[in-house]
This record gives C-alpha cells, sequence and structure tokens, in this order.
C-alpha cells in the first residue's frame, strides 16, 4: 500500500507556491487545482549548465507536471530568464507573458500588461504593472502578478525597484496587501521602500537568494524594514525551497522548508 499511496489532490480555490532554490536568481511554481503557472525560471550559468534543466524541470517532474499553462518571464535579466529556453524544450509551455517577448524569437510570447486577469479554479490572477505603453524598463518593467484566492493574496515581483514600487502604491494602496511577498530584487536596497512594505504588510516576505551572495542579498537594511512589520523572513539560501498552501477558507499553513524537511548535518 505504501508504494501505491498518494497524497492528496488540491481542491477548488487551493493555491500552492513553492519558490525554488536557484541560487541568487528566481524561480516560482504555482499550482492551482487543474493550471500550472511558472514565473521565472533561474540563471543560465554556462552553455551546459542553467537552473531549468538542473532545477525547475525535475522539480515539474517530481510533482507529476508536464505541461504548464502559462509562463511568465518578470524580465530580460539572466538570473530570471536564463532557463526558460530549457523549460520551453522540455515541457510543454501553452502560453509566455513577459515584459520581453524579443527575447522568444521562435515562441509566440505577449507582454504583460496592467489588467491582465484571468481565474483558474476559483483563484484569481491579476498583471498589475507595468502599465500598457510604460516607459519603464530593465528591473522597473519587470511583470507583477498578484495571486488571489478569496483571502489570501501573493504578490510577485520579479526585480521592481523603488520607482515601480512608488507606482503600485499610487495605484492600488491597500489592495497591494498580500499575506506572502516574494521580495523585489533579491532584497537588494534599491527595493522594499518604506512605502512599499507598509502598503503590503506581508505576514512572510520570502528572499530568493544564493549563500553568501556577492552582492550581499538580502540588504540589512532591508531586513530591518520587513522586522518593523513584524514579517516573516525565510531565504532560500538557508531554506532551500519553501512551500505553501493555502484554500481560502483558512490562515495559511506553516511554510515547508525543503532543509528542515530534509536535514543533513551539513545544514547545521
Amino acid at each position: 500500500p505504501l508504494l501505491i499511496w498518494r497524497t492528496a489532490g488540491q481542491k477548488p480555490g487551493e493555491v500552492w507556491l513553492t519558490l525554488l532554490d536557484v541560487g541568487l536568481g528566481l524561480a516560482v511554481v504555482v499550482r492551482t487545482q487543474h493550471h500550472i503557472m511558472v514565473y521565472d525560471t533561474g540563471p543560465k550559468y554556462s552553455p551546459t549548465f542553467n537552473t531549468g534543466t538542473a532545477v525547475v524541470v525535475p522539480f515539474l517532474r517530481q510533482q507529476g507536471i508536464s505541461d504548464i499553462n502559462l509562463m511568465v518571464i518578470s524580465h530580460g535579466d539572466n538570473d530570471h530568464i536564463g532557463g526558460a529556453q530549457a523549460v520551453l524544450q522540455t515541457m510543454h509551455v501553452k502560453s509566455i507573458l513577459t515584459s520581453v517577448p524579443q527575447r522568444f524569437a521562435f515562441q509566440t510570447a505577449k507582454y504583460c500588461e496592467a489588467g491582465q486577469q484571468w481565474q483558474w479554479d476559483g483563484v484569481v490572477f491579476k498583471v498589475l504593472s507595468p502599465s500598457q505603453n510604460s516607459n519603464l524598463q530593465g528591473n522597473d518593467a519587470s511583470c507583477v502578478v498578484q495571486i488571489q484566492d478569496g483571502k489570501n493574496s501573493i504578490l510577485l515581483t520579479g526585480d521592481i525597484e523603488a520607482q515601480t514600487e512608488q507606482i503600485l502604491v499610487n495605484q492600488y494602496h491597500d489592495k497591494l496587501h498580500a499575506a506572502i511577498l516574494v521580495a523585489p530584487h533579491h532584497g537588494s536596497n534599491t527595493s522594499s521602500t518604506k512605502a512599499f512594505i507598509t502598503a503590503v504588510h506581508p505576514k512572510y516576505i520570502l528572499f530568493p537568494v544564493g549563500f553568501l551572495n556577492r552582492f550581499h542579498f538580502p540588504s540589512k537594511l532591508v531586513l530591518k524594514r520587513y522586522k518593523q512589520i513584524h514579517a516573516n523572513a525565510l531565504s532560500t539560501a538557508y531554506s532551500g525551497a519553501i512551500t505553501f498552501k493555502f484554500n481560502g477558507a483558512n490562515n495559511i499553513q506553516i511554510p515547508q522548508e525543503y532543509r528542515k524537511l530534509h536535514h543533513n548535518y551539513w545544514n547545521n
């Protein structure tokens, strides 16, 4: 019986989010009952190694996933787009949203634009930024996606910096509130302004960073700002992959941290 046992599947309205450990980069898998979104795919380190092949695809296969309904590539920096082609070559990806569609020469990719909205299995997805015909570029043009299950909210921000954070605060105010915030720009001091943190006021702040990364992310000043609002901080550098599961009717479950669940003596 143990060999054929399976965990219960998702129900309508449930959201499972996994922030993958891709070092200093970003890759997130969001699952609803019948749909999969991959938000960024981590870096490409060399012609023979990228985290799409090494991390994203193995995780999806381990979860029994072969089809991706939507891939969102927030912007064109290597640590976010580097694994994309490897995922596209391995998985069936139905559609792509991105701020850099020109980077997908052999696939049909559409611009992410504020106002785009869809619903999967009782869960609402909204693109909050960039706006149509925006002059934002680079990090500040990152696709910002909000996910709502009826009670809880998740905010995926790519590498937005102070300029876009202020635009979002001005436009959405307290509608930015999120139980889970994946830290803008990995916790860089160019992001996570006080006004933005106050508006979002996350219960959990997640930092997608590499252990002893050369930029020293997350910034100590940024950590202090989140501590002031009593946000629970988690980092892939210490937790490995981080998974949340919630259903809109109850509070968020305690996060599952890979390195705590698969503890080895070298994690001490």
